[in-house]
């Protein structure tokens, strides 16, 4: 008994069967995660370390070089890359995708633990973090008001990072932007000098005087007693009366008997203490300015939200809308929370999509079948498979492990239009048997049956199309294993509701036979449908006639679709239009803060003047956090960023239109001076997650001398230019960064017993300041600065006038010991397998691929290096 049989004869057992079903879709439904994409595993780590104000070529051979050698040991590694930037150690690991990374992760650490006591003091430990070029902020939250940026920071620290950490689902909530609090001590060079205190001094007396330390224990006849030694600030007027130093006199206290404790005293007496504030002068002010960040041309802070992996993104991010009314509640009336970013508004729109193409398609299939079997029970019978079939694939989703997002719902829209294929064909010949006058039971079950083996063979040649595609490693592999999963899901849902449901339904609604001739004589009788019969009775008898015509003309049309294909655009995935874009502002790197925010500033005037700009969110340079993600992705002072969102009713103004209509803009008003303005739309992230921009021509030149490097990037994208088909030239060559470079002389300076890395500390106290301990207030930790004053340190010149104090008791002036030199260094250092690279990128428009490469080839052969 075939399953058309079993349904006809058990009815009430497979309605059963198919209400269960349904419920486990609909529960199921409920359930399933919800991304933007689906979870992909990149493998790949990240071994980051920081040695603050270290120049990139100080990072490469202290940090980068040791860590390389290390990593490089690692099994199952495939290759590793590097990039050196001031005070950051990035290297990257590479594995194959058959690699477990959990225990390559521990292998890594493993390797990078044994390397550890080479590397510089000062540096922080190496960090091994996954990489995740897909992981965003599943919702950015713009806080204002009439604040100073000081308040803004800590009321979104205090309150809106603790509020929203709480929310089941959230991992965590970074705060971007506004000012952090600092206790400076800011010295004055004049009185270091006439108190002979040197610049170390004042620091090991503010580190040694901020402390609590545990001393032991005491043990009586019934308690024990922890022994303590409380030595922390209280209060910040505390740091002002730390003792630097003490001057007495020493000589006339040797000369005294050891018995004379009066005469002892009146010396002590006329002993002197420098405290603090007889040199420097203490103040509860805010740390130097490293970024703005602004919301519709108003100052803001950001607060960028994580979610929790394998955690559905929708029931996150409807969490947090629920509790924004209870978190405006806890900030003070006047301060304001906008949301800049929310994952959820495109996974909405892509389900929206998907459900109004099923849709579609379910009254457009209607139709058809109406069209052709002029029976509205039959029709309505097929069309009743999609949304059971749809169940059934949720079901499997489900228990398969599957999330809802771009990929999965891609592959279901797909196998939408597959769906009605199976019922179609069994229900016509159904159909069929009905009009030769069979019963309806009878009609159902012969009719299904003898098409069962023909929709089983075409339903698994469909499936034997999608379903190797899970075997494909790679991005690729990843994205679309969950595209083939949800086609052959629905490819078997449809072929079981076809062989089951169907034939049952149309024997209990398919109408009398009276209806079915009624429906094909009509059908049949129709003026179209006899016109559209003989046109192809003409047209078959004609080929079959002239069969050689035949096969030409296909095998025509065969070759140009080949052709064709090179007019067709080539990308991993489709740009949607998202209603946002973000434009890149670059100045020439060294630039201060405050002249790229001017830009910035100047370019955020001109778009929110656009009237379908909706909002306009920018950040310029960056805040750098204490975690991986932060140092990572922080932007340098010479960068900004901005991210405009549209209106979602803007007419028939694309995205892509409102961007050129802004570069177009940008171009007529000449730009910004000196600024680099560079427009990318909100396209996919996986298209952003690789160098190069995705193009096809990829040089890379190796060497160790990076001005000889560059020199020869300058050759080849000269020869570039001159190949056909060749466009969008590009190169990593790192822009030149401005610096001071302070040559010791090492025999000057043992003469006066002072070592190297004393001058080194001495130079970082002065100029960036120094933090030898916290201020603790209220559970927060607010640093202590130790700085020369800004007047002692404006100017070029007044570097050699530093003084530093010689354990011989005599001040030196910095100049003395050492030689001053302005250059220009490397603003980064790029490495691919161990060695110095830069990479020169130009894509293809016009010509094949392959006749590029080869001319590029040529073009390289024939160049001396």
């Amino acid at each position: 008994m075939g399953l058309p049989d079993f349904s006809t004869r058990k009815p009430v057992t497979t309605i059963m069967i198919f209400l269960g079903v349904m419920l486990f879709g609909v529960i199921s439904l409920s359930k399933l995660p919800q991304e933007l994409f689906p979870p992909i595993t990149y493998p790949q780590l990240t071994v980051f370390t920081v040695y603050a104000n270290a120049a990139p070529e100080e990072i490469e051979t202290l940090l980068t070089r040791p860590v390389e050698e290390a990593v490089g040991t690692v099994s199952g590694l495939k290759g590793i890359r590097s990039i050196s930037k001031e005070g950051i150690s990035l290297v990257m690991a590479e594995f194959d995708w058959d690699q477990n990374m959990d225990f390559a992760s521990l292998r890594t650490r493993e390797k990078v633990d044994l390397i550890k006591a080479r590397l510089p003091r000062d540096a922080s430990e190496p960090l091994v973090v996954p990489f995740n070029p897909f992981e965003l902020p599943v919702m950015t939250i713009s806080v204002t008001g009439n604040r100073t940026p000081v308040q803004l920071r800590q009321i979104a620290t205090d309150i809106l990072k603790e509020e929203l950490e709480k929310i089941d689902g959230v991992a965590s909530a970074s705060v971007e932007g506004g000012l952090e609090r600092e206790i400076l001590v800011e010295l004055n060079q004049g009185k270091l000098k006439v108190h002979n205190v040197s610049v170390l001094e004042v620091t090991d007396a503010i580190t040694n005087s901020n402390l609590n330390y545990p001393a032991g224990t005491i043990k009586e006849s019934f308690y024990e007693y922890l022994i303590r030694t409380l030595g922390e600030f209280q209060d910040i007027s505390e740091v002002e009366q730390v003792v630097v130093k003490s001057k007495r006199p020493e000589e006339e206290e040797r000369r005294l008997p050891f018995d004379q404790e009066l005469a002892r005293r009146e010396i002590s007496g006329r002993t002197q203490l420098v405290l603090i504030k007889d040199i420097a002068q203490v103040k509860d002010t805010v740390k130097d300015r490293s970024s703005y960040s602004r919301y519709n041309l108003n100052e803001n802070v950001s607060v960028s939200v994580q979610k929790q992996a394998q955690v559905n993104t929708m029931q996150v991010i409807n969490r947090i809308r629920e509790a924004f009314p209870r978190l405006q509640k806890l900030l003070p009336p006047d301060v304001k929370m906008d949301i800049v970013y929310d994952q959820s508004i495109f996974i909405r729109d892509a389900i929206n999509g998907v459900r109004d193409a099923a849709f579609q398609g379910g009254i457009l299939a209607f139709l058809v079948l109406l069209a052709f079997l002029r029976n509205v029970k039959s029709s309505a019978i097929v069309t009743l498979s999609i949304p059971i079939s749809v169940m059934i694939v949720f079901t499997f989703m489900y228990f398969g492990g599957l999330s809802i997002n771009m990929m999965s719902l891609g592959g279901l829209a797909l196998g939408v239009g597959m769906l009605v294929d199976n019922a179609i064909v069994v229900m016509e010949n159904i159909f069929r048997h009905r009009e030769m006058g069979k019963p309806a039971v009878q009609a159902a079950t012969e009719g299904a049956e003898e098409v069962s083996n023909a929709i089983v063979a075409s339903t698994l040649t469909t499936i034997a199309v999608f379903l190797p595609m899970i075997f494909v490693v790679g991005i690729a592999g990843q994205l679309f294993k969950e595209l083939a999963f949800t086609v052959t899901f629905s490819l078997i849902g449809s072929l079981w509701v076809a062989l089951t449901l169907i034939p049952l339904l149309s024997c209990k609604l398919g109408g009398s036979k009276e209806e079915a001739a009624k429906g094909a004589s009509s059908f049949e009788g129709g003026k179209t449908w006899k016109m559209v019969l003989e046109k192809y009775d003409k047209t078959l008898r004609y080929f079959l006639a002239r069969k050689k015509i035949g096969l030409a003309v296909v095998f025509f049309i065969f070759i140009s679709s080949f052709f064709l294909v090179n007019f067709l655009e080539k990308e991993l995935m489709p740009k949607p239009d998202q209603g946002q874009f973000i434009i890149k502002v670059d100045m020439p790197v060294g630039t201060k803060v405050d002249e790229t925010n001017k830009v910035v500033l100047r370019v955020e005037k001109v778009i929110s003047g656009h009237p379908v700009v909706e909002s306009v969110s920018a950040i310029v340079g960056a805040t750098r956090g204490e975690s991986a993600k932060d140092i990572v992705k922080s932007m340098g002072s010479h960068q900004g960023r901005i991210i405009v969102n549209l209106k979602e009713k803007r007419g028939k103004a694309k995205t892509i239109d409102v961007v050129q209509e802004l570069q177009e803009s940008f171009k007529q008003a000449g730009g910004a001076k000196n600024a680099k303005i560079e427009f990318a739309l909100g396209q996919s992230l996986i298209g952003g997650a690789f160098g190069g921009g995705g193009k096809p021509i990829t040089i890379e030149i190796k060497g160790e001398k990076l001005e000889v490097m560059e020199s020869i990037a300058r050759q080849i994208e000269a020869g570039l230019e001159k190949i056909p088909g060749i466009f969008g030239i590009e190169d990593d060559v790192p822009e030149p960064s401005p610096e001071v470079r302070i040559n010791v002389d090492k025999d000057k300076s043992s003469l006066y017993s002072i070592s190297v890395v004393d001058l080194a500390r001495v130079a970082q106290t002065v100029l960036r300041g120094y933090i030898p301990s916290q201020f603790k207030e209220k559970g927060r930790e607010i640093d202590i600065r130790v700085r020369l004053r800004e007047e002692d340190r404006d100017s070029y010149d007044k570097l050699e006038r530093i003084q530093i104090n010689s354990p011989m008791g005599v001040m030196i002036p910095l100049g003395t010991l050492a030689d001053f030199r302005r250059g220009m260094g490397p603003s980064a250092i790029n490495r691919v397998g161990q060695e110095r690279t830069v990479m020169v990128f130009a894509g293809v428009a016009g010509q094949k691929l392959a006749d590029v490469s080869a001319d590029v080839s040529k073009m390289l052969g024939g160049m001396k290096f």
